[in-house]
Parts: C-alpha cells; sequence; structure tokens
C-alpha cells in the first residue's frame, strides 16, 4: 500500500480543482508529504499541493507517477464523503480500493507513461495581503457577468475589481490590509481565479502576493491544517 485516506472529500476536492487546470498531474511521493503538480498546457496556471504525512493514515514513500485526475475523480466520486480509500502503485497500475463497510469496490487505475517534469518557482514578492475566499468568488461570479477578463487594481489598502463590458461595467472595492502607496492594475482570466476560489469550501482566507511584471500568487494555508495549495496565474496582456 502507497497511501490510505480517511478524509477523501477532502482530497477529493483538490482533485476537482487539478482536473479544470490540466487532465495529468504529477504526484510527488518525498520522505514527509505528498505534491501534487499541474499546470495547463500553455503555462498560465500552475498549482502545487503540499499535504503532509501525518493527513494519511498511512503514508509510503515511492516513484513519482503522472495520474489522469479527470478519471481518477470520476472513480472516487463511488465513494462517498465517509469511505475510506487506499492506493497501491505497482508498476504502471494503482490498484484503488474504497472501503465502505461492509462493502469494498476495488479498481484497477492504469497510470499514464507520459513524463512531467517536476517543477518551482521561487520568487520573492513585494506585496501581500489576504481576503476571505468565499467573499472573494461571491464577487468574481459578478464580474463573470459582465466579461470574462477581470482587472485587478491594487492601491493602498484597497483592491478594486473592474469587469467592462460592451453595454455594463461593474466595480467592486474591498478594503485589505495593504500600507504601501502604489497604484498596480493586472488582468486576469475569470474562470481561473473562480475555479481557485472554489476552495472556499476547505479554507475561509486565501493569501495573494503580487507585483509587477510577474504571476499573481495566491495560496491557502491555515493553522492546524495538512494541506496547502499555491496557485500562479498568469496576467492577461
Amino acid at each position: 500500500m502507497s497511501l490510505y485516506i480517511t478524509r477523501i472529500c477532502d482530497f477529493r476536492n483538490i482533485l476537482r480543482i487539478l482536473k479544470n487546470i490540466s487532465s495529468d498531474s504529477l504526484f510527488i511521493f518525498d520522505k514527509d508529504q505528498l505534491i501534487l503538480q499541474s499546470s495547463d498546457i500553455f503555462n498560465n496556471i500552475f498549482v502545487t499541493v503540499n499535504i503532509k504525512k501525518k493527513y494519511f493514515k498511512f503514508y509510503k514513500e515511492t516513484t513519482n507517477i503522472n495520474v489522469n485526475v479527470i478519471n481518477l475523480y470520476k472513480i472516487l466520486l463511488i465513494s462517498n464523503r465517509f469511505s475510506d480509500v487506499s492506493f497501491e502503485i505497482i508498476k504502471n497500475n494503482m490498484n484503488i480500493n474504497i472501503i465502505d463497510k461492509p462493502i469494498e469496490k476495488r479498481i484497477l487505475f492504469p497510470l499514464n507513461s507520459k513524463n512531467i517534469d517536476r517543477k518551482g518557482i521561487y520568487k520573492i514578492y513585494k506585496y501581500k495581503f489576504d481576503l476571505p475566499c468565499k467573499d472573494l468568488y461571491e464577487n468574481l461570479k459578478k464580474c463573470n457577468e459582465i466579461n470574462n477578463i477581470v482587472t485587478i487594481n491594487f492601491q493602498k489598502n484597497k483592491i478594486f475589481l473592474i469587469s467592462n463590458g460592451d453595454y455594463a461595467s461593474l466595480v467592486v472595492e474591498k478594503d485589505v490590509c495593504l500600507d504601501e502607496d502604489i497604484n498596480i492594475s493586472l488582468n486576469f482570466n475569470i474562470k481561473k481565479l473562480l475555479n481557485i476560489c472554489k476552495l472556499y469550501k476547505l479554507y475561509k482566507k486565501l493569501v495573494i502576493e503580487f507585483m509587477e511584471d510577474s504571476p499573481l500568487k495566491i495560496y491557502f494555508t491555515e493553522k492546524d491544517t495538512d494541506i496547502e495549495i499555491t496557485f500562479f496565474l498568469v496576467n492577461e496582456i
């Protein structure tokens, strides 16, 4: 056995986010954590998920694998939120065992042969603030009704979400803790931001780091959590 999960609902929610970015994700079995990485074909969005070893009932360091997360997510829909799920990697396959006592469902899941390289973005950002995740999600939904691109204007202790369409415009003002005398505007694909903010089901707040000429960094981390998720989103020109 390589993994045994007792909180499958959280893990399934993570896969749902990954599958909306790319069909394939790299599963990296490090000594103390499982790392999931995925990016779209244009490298406009990149996500890395760090799941600490203690999150799993059982965790074993093994070879890295390339997984079709669309199909894996569909399989895990068979389970309910209280199911236990174990994974065992054997050569080019992963044995999945879904346990709903007294019933067990066993599935042979083929792994992708295509290699995906491990990635990393190492950059120190100038500016940072946090926001309620669900609040940002609801405001982005309103902006999406006007246009599929949103301009985020960063100013001292405020941000503005600006959406301009052919017949209407929308400006949403939010107070943030950003004690810098700046005026920076960046454009982003709203659907990608909405996909990220769907993690409000797991996290109350998100942290945004930014500066000019750099991808937007969004990450989720809270005390007493074993899962950290970081996104990098490229500015739309």
